[in-house]
């Protein structure tokens, strides 16, 4: 008994609500074990907690066990068999340690509990984290949340297949099943029937007025037939039947790969009935199954016509046409278009009003400058063909524009829009082709301009892996450092509210004073300025909530969501912008942002310590996959949401030229760098 009153006295029991939030208000460390209250706490570790709190006899150490089951703030952590210590430090989560695993929990408790202690004496800042398991799930319920939401329920097109008498007869029915199954043919019902005069003769009504009718019906009501129910995706597979069938008269080609070819003896002895059409297929499925209800499929929601706010530089969005749209695929697919340095110079918004006509949505974009490396090494598969050299100057020989394009069936109707890989023989055989159309100029050799002629100016992933890895490549996942000054941070709780319906992702918070010496430094590039003293003084004035955002486009999303430095101007051009709404002047205007992604990394080093908060861990293979990325120069950085106007890039342009010289803060559309001219801030 005395040995479970010792240790009921080391750790503080929590089961309420109430005893939860109360504790969480101390000062110091506390190191909580959250339970299941049919398994209990974790006995294994409690030797361990007592030597430390013995050894080290520290107030500022405590230990706790909390039931989950009747706390609300740890709802996620229900239902878990695994044990799991979280670290709160005077209420804010700093750690968490899963697996009773001794030399983890205590390398971890002396860590943080040194830690807090210098937070205590005002000698350092304490940095509030998220459970990244919890993190992670979130990510992926987001994820699939936002995948059902751009899905719809339809019916599953079916199609009826007969299999006839003579092939019964011939007992080849589990080989013809075979070839179908080998097609990506879903059998989802299928019976044996023998048709009677009158079922054959209401059956091929249609061919009632052909001379071989009574000859068919008494075919047909010869043997048992074997009915099949067919399915393959959301719809289409009339199509393929009909197709992987052949034709339906004598004379097939013995050497045809249609399955008529292998199994038909002659025109009515042709093996296999399917409709010609989806209206005779639901005919047909009445006739074997009038009760039957097709399954229901998830399909992505159509989405063709992209509508924009204004007309932006006279380029407004139609309806698709034209003969790029036949024969694609239905379903909303992504794919990466280049315009290469080239197209990027002379052809953008002409090539950007042909993308808006033929009804994509310009989802993301982005404009990098390679360096011949990364183009060595994004055309790596090409590294051995004639024209590897040649295509990789090109593509390093200024900025490229990085397109993410979004419509039904995306891949192939960007594909066909290119036209050939070589440019002459896009001339040549595909004159309205883009490639054609927007080929390079011929090149002056009085001016020492060299020809590239051979190289198209525009490329298109051609695949949907293509499409993943040149996501990855153009596109990858970032991080941005947002701060809520102390002119806002009254409504901190609201603006993470924002910032979390965005998109973005907390992953790291801090919440501080910050002292002039830190200021100066996050805001060392403006210390030219003549209102940097106004601005630090500003700074300092109170507590200032540091977050690491992640988003595939964090660092120009969260300058978008914030929108322009001076809040008059935001109020007018983006009214739901967090500085109209919260920001009062140019200098306390809310909320701070990164300008670009080599500056986050920096603000992230200085403010929370270490360069890698706010980033999953990585297996080998992934970080050597990102280091892909490392050195990539953004000379522009424009994310836009999927609906978002297209070609704004313009209009951002002429607005950022015309704010610069009133000395105001540059469009986060205009890839600002640390040495623009701005009155209160940067990034």
């Amino acid at each position: 008994m005395a040995k479970k009153r010792v240790e009921l006295a080391l750790q503080e029991e929590i089961e309420t609500q109430g005893e939860w939030e109360n504790v969480l208000q101390r000062e110091g460390l506390i190191v909580v074990d959250v339970y299941q209250e049919w398994c209990g706490p974790c006995k294994a570790v409690v030797g361990l907690f007592r030597r430390i709190k013995t050894e080290l006899n520290d107030d500022v150490l405590n230990f706790a066990a909390a039931k989950a089951d009747g706390v609300e703030s740890l709802d996620k952590y229900r239902g878990k068999c695994e044990p799991c210590f979280l670290f709160f430090g005077s209420g804010h989560l700093v750690a968490v340690v899963r697996g009773a695993n001794p030399p983890v929990l205590e390398k971890t408790i002396l860590e943080k509990l040194k830690k807090e202690h210098e937070i205590l004496r005002g000698e350092d800042e304490r940095v509030e984290i998220k459970d990244p398991v919890l993190l992670a799930k979130e990510l992926a319920e987001a994820d699939e949340r936002r995948r059902k939401e751009e899905e719809e329920e339809v019916p599953q097109e079916v199609a009826v297949t007969v299999l006839k008498p003579d092939i019964l007869e011939s007992g080849r029915v589990d080989e013809i099943i075979n070839d179908l199954t080998e097609k990506g043919i879903e059998i989802i019902e299928r019976k044996e029937h023998t048709f009677t005069k009158d079922e054959a003769e209401n059956f091929y009504d249609k061919l009632k007025d052909e001379p071989y009718f009574q000859k068919l019906v008494e075919f047909m009501t010869s043997g048992p037939s074997e009915v099949l129910l067919c399915v393959k995706g959301a719809e289409g597979v009339v199509k393929e039947l009909n197709e992987l069938l052949g034709s339906k008269v004598s004379g097939i080609d013995a050497e045809n790969s249609c399955l008529r070819a292998k199994y038909a003896s002659d025109t009515m002895r042709n093996a296999i009935h399917v409709a010609d059409s989806k209206e005779e297929a639901a005919r047909e499925l009445a006739f074997f199954y009038p009760e039957f209800q097709p399954p229901t499929v998830r399909v992505s929601r159509p989405r063709l016509v992209v509508e924009l706010a204004e007309d932006v530089s006279g380029i407004e969005t139609q309806t698709p046409s034209g003969p790029f749209l036949a024969d694609i695929p239905t379903g909303i697919q992504r794919t990466v278009a280049l315009l290469r340095p080239k197209a990027c110079a002379l052809y953008k918004n002409e090539i950007l009003q042909r993308i808006a006509e033929a009804g994509f949505t310009v989802a993301l974009q982005k404009e990098v400058q390679l360096t011949k490396e990364q183009a060595k090494q994004y055309y790596s598969e090409h590294r051995d063909e004639k024209h590897f050299d040649e295509l990789t100057t090109v593509m390093s020989e200024g900025p490229v524009l990085a397109l993410l394009l979004a419509r039904q069936g995306a891949v192939g109707i960007w594909h066909n829009m290119l036209g050939p890989w070589d440019v002459h023989e896009a001339k040549a055989t595909a004159p309205d082709s883009l490639r054609a159309r927007f080929a390079p100029p011929e090149p002056d050799p009085g001016n020492g301009e060299d020809s590239h002629s051979s190289i198209n100016l525009l490329h298109g992933s051609t695949t949907e892996a293509e499409v993943e890895k040149d996501v990855q490549f153009f596109f990858p996942i970032e991080r941005t450092v947002a701060a809520i000054k102390p002119d806002a941070y009254a409504n901190r709780d609201e603006i993470v509210e924002r910032i979390k319906s965005a998109g973005f992702h907390v992953a790291a918070r801090r919440d501080i004073q910050l002292s002039k010496d830190l200021a100066r430094q996050i805001y060392s590039n403006l210390k030219d300025k003549p209102f940097y003293e106004d601005l630090v003084h500003h700074l300092t004035s109170g507590r200032t909530l540091f977050m690491v955002l992640t988003r595939q486009d964090a660092v120009a999303g969260w300058r978008k969501l914030m929108g322009p430095t001076d809040p008059d101007r935001a109020a007018d051009e983006h009214p739901d912008s967090i500085r109209a709404v919260y920001g009062k002047n140019v200098l306390e205007n809310a909320v701070h942002g990164s300008t670009n992604t080599q500056h986050a990394l920096e603000s992230i080093k200085l403010i929370f310590g270490e360069e890698d908060v706010g980033l999953p861990e990585k297996t080998e293979a992934e970080a050597a996959k990102e280091g892909e990325h490392v050195g990539m120069s953004e000379k522009e950085n424009t994310v836009e949401p999927a609906v978002q106007q297209l070609v704004e890039q313009n209009k951002s342009s002429e607005e950022a030229s015309q704010e610069t010289k009133k000395g105001d803060e540059p469009s986060p559309h205009e890839g600002a760098t640390p040495d623009s001219n701005q009155p209160a801030e940067e990034p």
